[in-house]
């Protein structure tokens, strides 16, 4: 369906200012419109004598009034208060108790469940923010305007919690033939803003996501969850972690210590990638380039899966990259090779600045003449104020796993994994290749 047909969708949408307001409207519209969905929603908060209690009677002497942003200060008279509070953020519901009341002069609810002498009152954050205390003061309001009610019940119901619910729902309607354009709307709206708040999907439920600019496809952050799963079961969850804002698959060999998983289009074809960095530090170089050996990785492959190479110089400064010169094939043929290597890698420094700024200079101006237009030279080095800079002979090595075969792989979870054997196999044939 067309994204601007969607019922809570408005022509402003793509802004998150108005969102959380958006959101809890969206929500109570469901509830209001899918009774299937409100009962569910409301066997996670009441307690099960309550939840029968309220609903024992087919001829019921009072109406479920379901309403938005209702002032607390007139809200009383109700013997069962029940406070949920809901945000990107995992609350614990005892810990609520503890947490010190905010003081608004005038407060109000996000959403307000009412059935007869039953008051459920809930606080929603789109973010990870907590907001136990600011619900804590509307509920503590609402038991002082009702001097006969029981303690108030504080229930953590965060958005992966009620999506969960959403989607179990959901399922139930379709089984029968009756799925609800409310419920399936809500699902897709709350999908395109936040995606992370929906389980994980196997890559066979996950469309290869879009590439186009100004739109955010949802199925990219599902299909990013996914490989960062499969690469905990590649060598297991201890051999992950977090390199900056990469997570990566840490390997041991000299010539490389990252094994990254990803994903591209090229040509028009979609692709899981294995990736490589070999010789991204003089350290690695030395594992990398042998005397006796050149790689032509065009007419390699690996697991009979394709290579695509990117060759590139790096110039560095406290260990992190501050240039790059990337080369065409051809150009490599001057570089990547044991000699240049060993001529030209590693540290250059006001001792050696006589080589730097004559012998390396002239070296590149040799071989590839329009290097510096290519790269940031003048401005990161030869008039910065730094005095040294580190080159490095580096190759990026992307393995071609058809997306197709991907998710065939794909279908069970753990350390038996194909897609995460594969991976493995792949790792393993192109280590062999380096190593000997």
């Amino acid at each position: 369906m067309d994204k601007h047909l969607n019922l809570f969708r408005f022509f402003n949408g793509s802004s998150y200012e108005f969102w959380e307001d958006n959101l809890s409207r969206a929500f109570a519209i469901c509830l209001k419109n899918d009774a299937t969905f409100l009962s569910f929603i409301l066997k996670n908060i009441l307690e099960e004598k309550i939840y029968s209690q309220a609903f024992s009677n087919e001829y019921p002497n009072s109406f479920i009034d379901i309403d938005l942003q209702q002032k607390v200060n007139y809200l009383s008279s109700y013997t069962y208060i029940y406070a949920v509070a809901c945000s990107g953020l995992e609350i614990n519901e005892k810990e609520i108790q503890k947490v010190k009341s905010r003081t608004t002069d005038n407060p109000e609810t996000d959403l307000l469940i009412k059935i007869g002498d039953i008051c459920i009152i809930f606080e929603f954050k789109r973010t990870n923010e907590d907001c136990s205390a600011q619900l804590k003061q509307q509920a503590e309001i609402i038991k002082n305007n009702s001097p006969y009610s029981e303690p108030i019940k504080f229930i953590a119901l965060d958005w992966r919690k009620i999506i969960k619910i959403a989607l179990s729902v959901l399922s139930i309607e379709r089984q029968i033939n009756n799925e609800n354009v409310f419920l399936k709307n809500f699902i897709d709206f709350v999908e395109d803003f936040n995606p992370d708040w929906f389980p994980e999907k196997k890559l066979s439920e996950i469309p290869f996501p879009i590439q186009r600019d100004n739109y955010e496809d949802p199925n990219k952050s599902y299909l990013y969850n996914r490989l960062n799963t499969i690469k905990e079961y590649v060598f297991g969850a201890d051999n992950t972690k977090w390199v900056a804002d990469r997570y990566i698959i840490s390997i041991d060999k000299q010539w490389a210590q990252e094994l990254h998983v990803g994903y591209s289009s090229i040509n028009g074809e979609n692709f899981i990638t294995v990736e490589i960095y070999p010789g991204d530090t003089k350290g690695q170089g030395y594992g990398y380039f042998k005397k006796d050996k050149n790689y032509n990785w065009e007419e390699e492959t690996i697991c009979n899966y394709n290579i695509i190479a990117y060759y590139y110089l790096k110039f560095s400064h406290f260990n992190s990259g501050i240039t790059w010169l990337e080369l065409t094939k051809e150009e490599s043929k001057n570089t990547h090779n044991f000699d240049f290597f060993s001529d030209w890698s590693g540290r250059y420094n006001e001792k050696w600045s006589r080589q730097w700024k004559s012998k390396f200079v002239k070296e590149l101006d040799k071989i590839i003449p329009n290097w510096k237009d290519r790269t940031d030279w003048d401005e990161v080095i030869a008039n910065s104020n730094r005095t040294y800079f580190d080159l490095s002979v580096g190759t990026h090595l992307m393995i071609l796993v058809p997306y197709t075969e991907a998710k065939k792989l794909d279908y069970i979870d753990g350390k038996n994994n194909k897609l995460a054997e594969k991976i493995r196999e792949i790792y393993k044939e192109l280590s062999k290749k380096i190593d000997t």
